[in-house]
């Protein structure tokens, strides 16, 4: 929220819509990619933020058809909260919380969900 003087109180300050999450004020800026407030640090290019955490692009594990990750093991047709509640729009599976150096073969490369990498900054 931001308010437009002190104090800030519920009649003098504009919120975002809780609904539309890292959305309106809840967001990083356009230098950022307009994404979700995080700790420092980026995910490996073949990963995705979710949850505070990188995982594996739902895109890669799904061969495209369930490209939005909603969950650590739940990925979407849609890049909608709503419509990632009908489960016909829904894939889950556990092999989808990992992270983006399962099955490559390099060690230095996380298999396992981790949060942002300060090394990729």
């Amino acid at each position: 929220s931001c308010c437009a003087q002190e104090p800030c109180s519920f009649f003098n300050s504009v919120f975002s819509n809780p609904l539309n999450l890292c959305e309106g004020y809840d967001a990083a800026g356009p230098k950022e990619g307009n994404g979700c407030p995080h700790q420092v640090g980026a995910c490996m290019v073949n990963e995705e933020f979710s949850l505070g955490m990188c995982y594996k692009k739902c895109a890669i594990l799904t061969n495209n058809t369930f490209t939005f990750r909603s969950g650590a093991e739940t990925c979407c047709r849609y890049s909608n909260h709503l419509a990632c509640l009908d489960a016909l729009n829904t894939m889950t599976n556990s092999n989808f919380n990992v992270g983006g150096g399962f099955s490559d073969g390099v060690a230095s490369t996380p298999n396992l969900m981790h949060p942002p990498m300060i090394r990729l900054t």
